[in-house]
């Protein structure tokens, strides 16, 4: 994908972790890659190495969201349903990836 780094896994998905919390707490609009780069620690090269812009930034944010949460619910929905009456409590296999930790 055109401006997105292929660096190192870890920091990257970090960065954007971090990213999407100041994002959404603070607001797509509310922040500059100025300030995102002095809040992520990280120096605005390495911001622009991740995303040549604001919303591309947002655009990988997303992204690394979904892949995320794809990883943690295809796990949860390959397993069988609990027989109903079965007494298990659960509604159904993805209940516990929602679930507050």
């Amino acid at each position: 994908m055109p401006g997105l780094s292929s660096a190192p896994g870890g920091r990257r998905e970090e960065l954007l972790r971090q990213a999407e919390t100041i994002i959404l707490t603070e607001g797509f609009t509310a922040v500059t890659m100025d300030e995102l780069a002095q809040r992520l620690g990280c120096s605005k090269a390495t911001l622009y190495s991740l995303a040549s812009t604001k919303e591309q930034l947002v655009l990988a944010v997303t992204r690394a969201f979904f892949r995320e949460a794809t990883a943690e619910i295809e796990p949860a929905l390959s397993r069988p349903s609990p027989t109903p009456g079965s007494g298990s409590g659960s509604l159904s296999p993805g209940d516990e990836v929602w679930a507050p930790r």
